[in-house]
């Protein structure tokens, strides 16, 4: 899709390497990840101011966390109070994207890591990032994909309820609604529209990391799933890595 002069443009990423490789997926959880990490540690822009949104009392997972710190300054923003506690921020947020208040045009990059799910009203949220950012600045966002069974089995087991009583049982499962709908290069368009970014790149990967919202008498249809469509054909993988990238 190419770029007007209110909408961004639209491509997507390389095929991804992870394609065909259940086996190895299944033994290595974080396979997919390190594949958008390398993705995103290469942009230069991640070494110089970053906003890190919905980073709550610091980012768990080693790979993310070893690219922030490369980074000249880290602010956060974060709805829960934890982020008090987040020891990688130089100024700490506590509420929503839509209303930090950051001085605008001051961040080299901003970063996502499984946030974009639970944005109720995306272009608020886009236009938020777009005054975060400098003049040829950058978001990265990792969420899951609108194409694959997971988001509609988890929109689900919000809207019914049924989420909450998972997430009693197990923390591996968040308590923050989930909307799935800003998790499409099409809706990220929409959302972006006008806003000033030039252009976003999608991102595909697969990964099997969906099976604990099932009870184990169900894990098998994930299990097949992943073994002849997730991790064999790019528009039915799970994960994806939008680079949204404002214009200069």
């Amino acid at each position: 899709m190419a770029a007007t002069m209110n909408s961004p443009s639209v491509s997507y990423g390389p095929r991804s390497s992870l394609l065909g490789r259940y086996k190895d997926l299944t033994s290595d959880y974080t396979l997919w990840l390190r594949e958008f990490a390398e993705v995103v540690d290469n942009d230069p822009r991640m070494r110089g101011r970053v906003l890190d949104v919905g980073c709550g009392a610091g980012i768990v997972n080693a790979t993310w966390r070893g690219i922030i710190q490369k980074a000249a300054r880290v602010d956060g923003v974060d709805p829960r109070e934890e982020i008090k506690d987040n020891p990688y921020l130089t100024d700490k947020f506590v509420g929503l994207l839509e209303d930090a208040p950051f001085e605008p045009g001051v961040y080299d990059a901003a970063f996502a890591h499984f946030v974009l799910e639970h944005v109720q009203q995306p272009r608020a949220f886009m236009a938020a990032v777009a005054r975060a950012l400098r003049p040829g600045g950058v978001f990265y966002a990792v969420t899951a994909s609108r194409h694959h069974p997971f988001p509609f089995i988890s929109r689900a087991l919000d809207v019914t309820r049924l989420k909450y009583m998972l997430w009693s049982k197990d923390d591996g499962v968040n308590e923050y609604p989930a909307y799935y709908i800003l998790n499409s290069a099409r809706a990220m368009a929409r959302a972006t529209e006008g806003l000033g970014f030039s252009s976003i790149r999608v991102f595909r990967a697969p990964s099997v990391q969906w099976k604990q919202y099932f009870p184990s008498a169900l894990r098998a249809f994930p299990v097949v799933y992943d073994y002849c469509l997730g991790c064999r054909m790019e528009w039915a993988s799970l994960t994806r890595l939008f680079q949204v990238e404002k214009a200069s």
